[in-house]
């Protein structure tokens, strides 16, 4: 649920006023959305928040302003903001994967209405709903900080979504981990600051040495876990609030708002009045004593073999085909996502790759020949929305086929009648669903409040156990699914504590289980036939997802370290166990889980009151959201016979409705006596997302004059430019599962006219028209990068461009086109070495259609390429040599990775392989990256050209 946005090189400028040379454009900081067609909106609005709802989602929608209102206040309190937040939430209800963001280009925010699965969140809050909102609107109030008098402060009076991007400009495990802790305060015991499976991988994190603030606050690329940011953010912003007080918080913003281009170590050194290394040493011992404290009360630490594991592997969900040989979901930094057998000894055989839904949820069938699981389909033109499907893997021949009529369904099961279970959701709450290959599946069990976890079903038998969240209290339930109305019975449930996942054994005596009733997650079992439970672990981080074997002799399970998912092993002796009382995890009895299965405490509707609800319009909601001034300044005469454009001022406005669905942008420029100007609109209405843009501008220009006696000279002139530009794009995914194939077409239409004036605009010549078609496309096939990769480790990828003149009054009409082929090679992905072979092809009437650097072998970057057609082939190698994710706070600056680079590239004139070109070469390569988003590729090397035998060395940096 990080901030989704993208800044631009302008804030490097610090101010609005850019003074540059006459030619200029306005960069559109605004994109549209693609949704899915058919999809509705409506606005629920109080006058300061607007909750623009899918049609359907109402109650949701009431949910969401009431969670807004009630957690407001105290969200301000902490930033210590006094501006008045006002802000549209978007509520959509046409993807499957959950997920909520704030952006400023617009400032909005999106939430997904249904909840993001797995155990990532805590469980104990009331709902996905008052989680997810509280948690965005820390984002939207962090945006909203305002001083008047500060230089943001006045930016916000033109342009207020680019003063909230600068306010959003800090690291993202600052914005995160106030977030986290905010949504930690709203629900007593909830939170993920609260939530065992959070806080083991930042305290594993942290303990392994990753201390240092950059550690704690910066994004990694390369290392576990990913959302590292989140977890040492949140500890942070923890240490922070208790070592020096809200007021921190409040000081680091407004210095922000004064001068926002230091780096966020100054703003820290301002706020608490100690260095960023001080303050590093203040955590560190903070966070010392802390751990000290969970060891003491730890006591013995449980350690059982370890079967498969080594840093960065993930191994998830265990379960046993035989009595020596188990199942799991994995992945690494070397390693596709899917399923693989292991046996006792560790050696591993891969079954498939495959992506999952969130928290790896599968289950073997009761005769252990097929997996069943689930994954995201991406809509082929909307990004943005994702639709989960069941799947069903055959172990023996290794197929794995779509389950009939599971569209929406996720986390299946199949019985023993050989029916097939599965969860769908609905709104932030789901049912179960019968898989009759009919449609989307049959509803079978359906509360109005009912958020179902996963299932286990009972061998020999239609029974089924089920992880149920009630209201914030997950357990466990049985249900018997032969009955016509299946009901629920409560089963295993302890207080104040979750229950995460379960598992019967292969003859249903045993149902292992994971808890966090110990403060950690821990793995438990319980004896169906005596009634008694077992704790089986005590890890120091966590250990879960156990699963006893067949024959009840082991027990196997997933124990957490830094950066890895370890299988454990351990012999089923429950003399060693701890026993846990049963009436302890009768607990779920107490409560009121039938009445909250299908009522709410909370009247969502009487409590928000008198609220407008209207349709969403997107021409209602186009006003300027930037609206600023421009500068252009031209460079002096050289002779007194050149023009000159000398100062011009403008005004540049841009603007989107909150969906997407428009967005424009213009300016108005006074130069040289004369306007000028440039509006564009873009649409994402439609899969073909289609823009226009109308420019008028000027530009001097260096031009070679005829004189009277048959000679030439040179003198800067003015070209006047007028010209429009439209076109459409499409991006379409074909599939994406580990791989990914997908097609980018583009078709643009360019049409110019220009004329030379001279200093006194006076025509130096007739106008001049052009007509240019300018397609392109990308087609990439099973294109596959694992985390560490570089460069993609297998897949082929095919990109063409040209360019066309159908008109073109000034010269003969420009004719060219150009393709490069790649092909990514797998035979070093162990140690993430990426090999692409490529070839490439130019084909041009004119030497001046393209810019050919890219095209050319390394080291012949001067030679020329005149009008003919070129092929190019070429080697690229490229070996990681470490991967560092650290960096610093006063100089803001993170270094992401080094590698080493080789290559070997050819050229030759395709009618003449003798006229040809070559080198050869390599270099150091350095991934790293400033202020927090802008992220670099710097390359020193030396290409050695083969055909005079000289060296030309070259320094690339690559920004993205």
């Amino acid at each position: 649920m990080n901030p989704s946005f993208r800044f631009v090189v302008l804030l490097v400028l610090g101010a609005w006023i850019a003074v540059n040379q006459a030619h200029a454009q306005v960069v559109s900081l605004y994109d549209v959305i693609y949704r899915p067609p058919g999809v509705e909106y409506r606005v629920l609005s109080d006058g300061q928040f607007d909750v623009i709802y899918q049609k359907g989602t109402r109650t949701q929608a009431e949910e969401t302003l009431w969670t807004l209102r009630q957690t407001l206040q105290k969200t301000n309190d902490l930033l210590g903001s006094k501006a008045s937040v006002r802000l549209s939430v978007v509520l959509n209800d046409f993807s499957d994967s959950g997920n909520g963001y704030v952006t400023p280009f617009p400032f909005k925010s999106e939430i997904e209405s249904v909840a993001l699965l797995g155990r990532g969140l805590s469980r104990r809050h009331p709902s996905w709903t008052q989680l997810v909102t509280a948690h965005e609107l820390v984002h939207a109030a962090q945006a909203e900080f305002e001083n008047k008098t500060s230089l943001v402060g006045l930016i916000g009076l033109f342009a207020p979504d680019f003063a909230r991007a600068i306010n959003m400009f800090v690291p993202p495990g600052i914005s995160e981990g106030l977030a986290v802790y905010r949504e930690s305060e709203v629900t007593e015991g909830a939170g993920r600051l609260n939530h065992p499976y959070f806080t083991m991988q930042a305290r594993a994190s942290i303990e392994a040495g990753n201390r240092s603030l950059a550690q704690l606050l910066e994004t990694p690329s390369f290392t576990r876990p990913f959302d590292r940011f989140y977890k040492g953010g949140s500890f942070f912003v923890d240490f922070l609030v208790q070592t020096y007080g809200t007021s921190a918080v409040e000081r680091i913003f407004s210095w922000q708002q004064n001068i926002p281009i230091l780096g966020f170590g100054a703003n820290l050194w301002y706020a608490t009045g100690e260095s960023p290394k001080m303050i590093g040493n203040r955590f560190s011992t903070w966070f010392s004593g802390r751990e000290d404290s969970i060891r003491t009360s730890l006591g013995e630490i449980t350690t059982h073999n370890r079967i498969l594991g080594r840093k960065g592997l993930i191994n998830r969900k265990p379960q046993w085909l035989t009595d020596s040989t188990l199942v799991v979901f994995s992945l690494a930094y070397n390693q596709e996502r899917g399923f693989q057998k292991v046996d006792l000894a560790g050696k591993t055989t891969r079954l498939s790759q495959n992506e999952i839904t969130d928290d790896a949820v599968f289950s073997l069938s009761s005769d252990t020949k097929e997996i069943y699981y689930s994954r995201y389909a991406q809509h082929p033109t909307s990004a943005i929305t994702q639709t989960s499907i069941s799947y069903a893997l055959n172990l023996e021949s290794g197929q794995t086929a779509q389950v009939p009529g599971s569209v929406h369904s996720y986390n299946p099961v199949k019985l023993d009648s050989g029916k097939i279970l599965a969860l769908s959701s609905e709104g932030q709450y789901n049912h179960i669903v019968l898989l009759s290959g009919k449609g989307q599946g049959d509803t079978r069990v359906s509360y109005r409040h009912s958020q179902f976890m996963s299932m286990s079903p009972r061998p020999g038998s239609d029974s089924v156990a089920v992880i149920l969240n009630v209201s914030g209290h997950q357990s466990v339930y049985l249900l018997d699914m032969a009955q016509e109305s299946p009901e629920l019975r409560p089963w295993i449930g302890f207080g104040e504590s979750t229950i995460y996942d379960g598992l019967f054994s292969a003859d249903g005596r045993y149902y292992s289980f994971t808890s966090d009733r110990s403060g950690l997650l821990n793995a438990y079992v319980l004896d169906t036939r005596e009634e008694r439970i077992w704790q089986v672990t005590n890890a120091l981080y966590g250990a879960m997802e156990p699963a006893v074997s067949p024959s009840g002799k082991r027990i196997a399970y997933v124990e957490y370290a830094a950066e890895r998912f370890d299988l454990k092993v351990a012999d089923f002796d429950r003399d060693q166990f701890t026993e846990v009382s049963r009436d302890v995890a009768n607990y779920t009895w107490t409560t009121s889980w039938e009445s909250s299965l299908n009522e709410r405490e909370i009247n969502f509707s009487e409590e928000i009151g008198d609220v407008v609800d209207t349709p969403y319009r997107a021409i209602g909601r186009m006003k300027p959201r930037m609206v600023y001034p421009t500068a252009y300044l031209d460079t002096p005469k050289d002779q007194s016979a050149d023009a000159r454009l000398g100062f011009g001022i403008g005004t540049a406005l841009q603007g989107s409705d909150p969906l997407g669905k428009l967005t424009y942008h213009g300016e108005a420029l006074l130069q040289k006596g004369r306007l000028w100007g440039e509006v564009g609109i873009r649409s994402g209405a439609f899969a073909l997302r289609p823009d226009i843009t109308f420019t008028k501008r000027p530009e001097t220009i260096n031009a070679i004059i005829s004189q009277s006696d048959g000679s030439t000279r040179t003198q800067r002139v003015i070209r006047d430019r007028s010209s429009v530009e439209t076109g459409i794009l499409l991006p379409y995914t074909i599939e994406q599962n580990v791989s990914r194939t997908s097609v980018i077409s583009s078709l643009r239409l360019s049409y110019r006219s220009d004329i030379f004036w001279d200093d006194d605009f006076e025509s130096l010549q007739s106008r001049q028209n052009k007509l240019s078609l300018l397609p392109a496309v990308y087609f990439g096939y099973k294109v596959a990068r694992n985390p560490r990769d570089l460069i993609p480790h297998s897949g082929y990828s095919v990109s063409w461009f040209g360019e066309f003149d159908l008109k073109n009054e000034s010269r003969s009409k420009n004719r060219g086109w150009m393709m490069f082929g790649n092909a990514y090679l797998p035979w070093l992905k162990s140690i993430n070495t990426g090999i692409r072979l490529n070839v490439g092809v130019l084909k041009q009437n004119s030497a001046s259609i393209f810019g050919l650097d890219v095209f050319k072998p390394k080291g012949w970057e001067s030679s020329f390429l005149n009008d003919d057609t070129f092929m190019r082939y070429g080697l690229n190698v490229v070996q990681p040599v470490a991967f560092v994710d650290n960096g610093t706070m006063i100089v803001p600056a993170f270094l992401r990775s080094v590698y080493m680079y080789g290559f070997a590239e050819h050229l030759h004139r395709a009618s003449d392989f003798e006229d040809n070109v070559s080198s050869v070469g390599g270099g150091l390569g350095v991934r790293f990256r400033m202020f927090s988003y802008f992220d670099f590729d710097l390359k020193w090397g030396a290409a050695y050209r083969i055909g005079d035998k000289s060296w030309r060395s070259h320094v690339d940096i690559i920004e993205g």
